[in-house]
């Protein structure tokens, strides 16, 4: 009689790709155009499931659907090449001029390509890098790992990595970044575990209104993202990253103090006539 809570129903969640659940990818780059694809097959839709519809849509090179790989039962989009990335449909004006974000993404890394973008708003990667804000590779020879550019508009940036414990050439990993600009600050947790906090970030991220957001690029296993416009609470971040070690059996790489390893996230939890229920717990078992 009860649904289980789901991501969507956080407030503020505007980006929901979930690889797991076939059913909303595609071969060609509309759903139902070129039927669902099977392992190495071609991707060239991925559909939002936040019902914003920032589906990503294949822009260039040639996205495959990964099962399976390292025998871990998992499902990914895979992006092998710098020309292999997507475009978020009607994405230039939703993910702009940011005061807040949150981000979390599990991910997996098939070569250790320094200043590797994978999520990004502007041009350029790394240094070079111009826009919005940047996700991706950083200088790997100097275990930075997985981290996140934020242009000032001008000529400025920040730069902030999720150090070595971010690296995902071994393992999948839960990445997790909460910007604030009310406050200046960026956080990021990897499986669960603070890796590094600025402060003094800006208190408004660049408008680059000509800009969509892209995902893709090299040698990079995407398997879960949820992108909100606001930077969440301690409380609801944990939710989230527990919702995904548990559904991506990552449990084992979270510390055990974590409080959403064995409890379900209670994001919102509905009856049998869609009313919020108050006060009710449970196991994901259960």
């Amino acid at each position: 009689n009860f649904s289980l809570p789901t991501p969507d129903q956080v407030d503020g969640v505007k980006l929901w790709l979930d690889a797991t659940d076939i059913s909303t990818l595609d071969k060609s780059v509309s759903l139902g155009q070129g039927g669902q694809p099977s392992n190495n097959d071609a991707v060239g839709f991925w559909q939002d499931k936040s019902g914003y519809n920032h589906h990503a849509i294949k822009q260039s090179g040639n996205p495959v659907y990964r099962y399976n790989l390292y025998d871990e039962n998992r499902s990914w989009v895979q992006t092998i090449s710098t020309e292999d990335y997507f475009e978020l449909n009607s994405s230039s004006s939703t993910f702009d001029a940011f005061e807040g974000l949150s981000l979390f993404m599990v991910y997996r890394w098939t070569g250790l390509n320094t200043w590797g973008s994978m999520i990004w708003k502007g041009t350029g990667v790394g240094h070079g890098f111009t826009g919005t804000f940047c996700i991706g590779k950083m200088n790997l020879g100097a275990n930075q790992g997985l981290g996140v550019w934020y242009y000032n508009g001008e000529s400025g940036k920040i730069k902030q990595h999720g150090n070595q414990g971010s690296y995902a050439d071994n393992s999948a990993r839960i990445f997790s970044l909460v910007y604030n600009g009310e406050d200046g600050t960026s956080n990021i947790w990897v499986d669960g575990v603070k890796a590094s906090i600025s402060t003094g970030v800006y208190s408004t991220l660049p408008s680059t209104p000509t800009s969509h957001v892209n995902l893709g690029s090299v040698n990079n296993l995407f398997g879960e993202i949820i992108f909100l416009d606001r930077a969440l609470l301690t409380d609801t971040r944990q939710q989230m990253e527990g919702y995904l070690a548990q559904k991506w059996k990552l449990k084992d790489l979270m510390p055990i103090t974590h409080p959403y390893l064995s409890a379900y996230p209670n994001f919102r939890l509905l009856d049998k006539n869609g009313e919020d229920v108050d006060d009710f717990t449970f196991s994901k078992n259960e």
